[in-house]
């Protein structure tokens, strides 16, 4: 793993990526992880639904008092409704969202060796290294969600005041937020193809993910923050629904939400398609 990553192969592995979107096997894991979110957004629009509605008032119930009052008063409703829905989706995320990357990898690599590949056999591959996909993920979920979780309390612990009279600098402090994800996502890049590609245990696929990195941190970097700039713009905005409600129509929260899961699966695509590429090209 010595050998360098140069720019030209760098980028060349994005126009490999753009190519595969010709290829519609590859968006069924991360179209079914799409659909699965956009389900659960209309079910947290919809919350009078005869169907899903006491679903969502129960799950609303394990959050804040606030959270549940204002889930039943409009435009409280659309405050609360990225909030719930980022959580509903952290919980799918952590089971099943490494199981769908891995079959989204298993059929890439087939796609990048030119050896045959099929959505079953795919399925079976990633399905038979589940633990080792979902022990990785859910790991770096967590991390993820410590740090998001807990950082503003940090933050606004040393400054001494609460964010919310502050928006500059609860934007700036977003901000940074966003930063350290990118630093905590670097050096997990390569843990997933690793384990699809090697089917090493779940300690070695660490060891050689964060070998990789620590080889090639720059291209890390830049494998992270060009899908992150794509997802991020929605969610940032979505940081301050009581503002968006403010300044635009209520609903516009709700199709931000619909708008960040269609980024989401963009931003997917490129992330997988382009460490995976590096991996097999860079890879001992």
């Amino acid at each position: 793993m010595a050998k360098k990553i140069r720019f030209s192969e760098f980028w060349h592995a994005y126009i490999s990526v753009l190519k595969l979107t010709l290829r519609p096997v590859l968006w069924i894991p991360l179209g079914l992880q799409a659909g699965v979110a956009i389900c659960l957004a209309l079910a947290h629009y919809y919350i009078f639904s005869p169907v899903t509605g006491p679903l969502v008032h129960g799950w609303a119930s394990l959050f804040e008092v606030e959270v549940a009052k204002a889930l039943v008063h409009y435009p409280g409703h659309f405050i609360v409704l990225p909030y719930l829905f980022e959580h509903s989706v952290l919980i799918f995320n952590i089971f099943a969202e490494a199981f769908l990357f891995g079959i989204f990898l298993s059929l890439l690599v087939g796609i990048y060796r030119g050896s045959p590949y099929s959505l079953g056999g795919s399925f079976k591959d990633s399905a038979g290294k589940y633990l080792k996909l979902a022990a990785t993920w859910a790991i770096l979920y967590i991390i993820l969600y410590v740090v998001g979780r807990y950082f503003f309390d940090f933050v606004e612990n040393v400054l001494g005041y609460s964010m919310e009279v502050a928006p500059r600098r609860k934007a700036l402090v977003t901000l940074i937020l966003h930063g350290l994800r990118i630093l905590i996502l670097a050096p997990s890049v390569f843990l997933l193809p690793s384990i699809i590609i090697g089917g090493v245990s779940f300690g070695a696929a660490i060891r050689r993910g964060l070998s990789f990195f620590t080889s090639h941190p720059f291209a890390s970097l830049g494998l992270v923050l060009v899908p992150y700039f794509i997802w991020t713009p929605l969610p940032l905005a979505l940081a301050f629904p009581a503002k968006l409600v403010q300044i635009f129509n209520p609903e516009m929260v709700f199709y931000l939400v619909i708008g960040s899961i269609f980024a989401n699966f963009v931003a997917n695509f490129i992330f997988l398609g382009t460490s995976l590429k590096l991996y097999l090209d860079y890879s001992e």
